[in-house]
């Protein structure tokens, strides 16, 4: 049967625990903000799905998406893979950091006893609250130009030959 898989959303670098740069700070801020604070944009006063959890930090990590990381963005990394832990979303290891994921829906690294990736729990979840088609991301009209830019280019597995 013919099929079509959602597109996977990731970053090239990790981001948290003191690292992150420009797009890939930007996907984990747009991400954490809608999956935590407003789930779809500008609907008003929507809680997230995971409604009044956040660290004490206050939305000014995540919110403008700047692509800039600040230490407190470790803080929301932190307090979403707890929450998605006791909520079933994981299990995702708990160190305020979100990796790069192999291209793909719930692939778990080759390590033994490994877990899944927090990109992955992010765009599960996104896909879920999504009224509008997850492939059309890029085109929110709250998704700054240079991260849109970014989601519409397609990497392909280094495995894949065009010839």
């Amino acid at each position: 049967m013919a099929l079509t898989v959602v597109p996977f959303y990731t970053i090239q670098s990790p981001v948290g625990l003191g690292s992150g740069f420009g797009t890939d700070v930007m996907l984990v801020q747009y991400m954490l903000f809608h999956v935590c604070v407003q789930p779809i944009p500008f609907f008003g006063r929507n809680l997230g799905l995971f409604g009044p959890t956040a660290p004490a930090v206050g939305p000014a990590a995540i919110f403008a998406f700047t692509g800039v990381y600040t230490p407190e963005l470790d803080q929301w990394i932190l307090t979403f893979q707890q929450t998605a832990n006791q909520r079933g979303f994981g299990p995702l290891t708990e160190d305020g950091q979100i990796n790069p994921a192999p291209v793909g829906w719930g692939q778990k690294p080759h390590v033994s006893g490994a877990h899944w990736y927090t990109i992955q729990a992010l765009n599960l979840l996104m896909y879920q609250r999504y009224e509008r088609p997850y492939t059309e991301l890029p085109t929110f009209s709250d998704v700054p130009a240079a991260l849109a830019k970014d989601l519409t280019l397609v990497m392909l597995p280094d495995s894949f030959s065009s010839s």
